[in-house]
């Protein structure tokens, strides 16, 4: 008999043998089991951590929208801020007319008097038209456009303030000495000398001139800080001189607020 031979039934053997292998697959199926459970684990933590992420995300999101939406208002209400200020530029006088005759006065010699001051609100012209067809047509969209972003917008035209002054005076020194001094102030632009001419008041020599300006609306109103009580009338009725050449001072004027005396607007 061969020394490899067993003496255990042979049903015994293979149901050992199908015992081991079952123990073995049930072991190997426990493990992959458990790795699976362990990876769907994992899994559903950093599902929940995106999630948390995600989150965090959309709600940085939302908050930047809102940031962006109020952004958008506050563009809106600068926008209407702004039109409110071009609207009020137009309608209220910058720099009052009082302030406007205290500044012409104190820079007037003494011997140089006003006859009229004439103030004119003018609108300046538009840019001229273009002249091709296609030009008119892109211009006259580009304003449709506008409308329709902004239909409550009103049509603020540009304007500008004239100022024109017929005076008189000894001689055409006090006239230059006039012209220099209004040059010198930032508030007189485009100043122009229309004509000078001689004439005769109360018996005496005198030279007429007439002088056109501009107001310059951009300037600052603190820099018109200025005293509004006149030591003279400029354009009182009577023109009082001496021999030596000078003008005699009377009482001091005061010109109210609201209006210049004698003045004309237009």
């Amino acid at each position: 008999m061969a020394s490899n031979e067993s003496f255990l039934p042979e049903d015994y053997l293979q149901k050992k043998i199908a015992r081991r292998t079952n123990a073995i697959c049930i072991t190997l199926f426990a493990l992959v089991m458990a790795g699976v459970i362990g990876a769907f684990l994992v899994t559903d933590r950093q599902r929940a951590e995106v999630r948390r992420l995600q989150g965090d995300v959309n709600e940085q999101f939302q908050d930047a929208a809102r940031r962006i939406e109020q952004l958008d208002q506050l563009q809106v209400d600068k926008k209407l801020m702004m039109q409110r200020r071009r609207v009020a530029e137009v309608l209220v006088e910058r720099v009052p007319r009082s302030v406007i005759l205290a500044e012409l006065t104190n820079r007037m010699p003494s011997t140089l008097s006003l006859l009229e001051f004439e103030m004119e609100t003018k609108v300046l012209r538009s840019a001229p038209r273009p002249k091709t067809a296609i030009q008119r047509e892109a211009q006259k969209n580009q304003k449709n456009r506008k409308k329709l972003a902004q239909p409550n917008q009103p049509d603020i035209k540009p304007t500008e303030l004239t100022l024109d002054l017929i005076g008189v005076a000894p001689t055409d020194l006090e006239v230059s000495q006039f012209l220099a001094m209004l040059n010198q102030h930032d508030l007189f632009q485009n100043i122009f000398l229309r004509y000078s001419e001689g004439t005769k008041i109360e018996d005496r020599q005198m030279r007429k001139f007439e002088i056109s300006m501009t107001l310059n609306q951009n300037i600052a109103p603190h820099r018109l800080d200025v005293d509004t009580e006149l030591p003279m009338d400029p354009m009182g009725d009577t023109i009082q001189i001496n021999q030596q050449g000078k003008r005699v001072m009377t009482d001091p004027v005061v010109v109210p607020a609201s209006s210049p005396a004698n003045g004309k607007d237009q």
